[in-house]
């Protein structure tokens, strides 16, 4: 889902959408932002990370 949010900002940016450009770069930064806590979630669950670590 990131890769294909990221592939809209890359479009809006081609046609000069700053506004969709915005509008999609929020969307990575959530994306990215949920990918990166649900890896720290399973490092937590196989003991490889603290929960108040991260």
């Amino acid at each position: 889902m990131t890769a294909v949010t990221a592939l809209g900002a890359h479009m809006y940016a081609q046609h000069g959408n700053e506004d969709g450009i915005r509008r999609a770069l929020g969307r990575v930064d959530s994306c990215v932002v949920q990918l990166l806590q649900g890896v720290h979630v399973l490092r937590v669950f196989i003991g490889n990370a603290d929960e108040d670590e991260g």
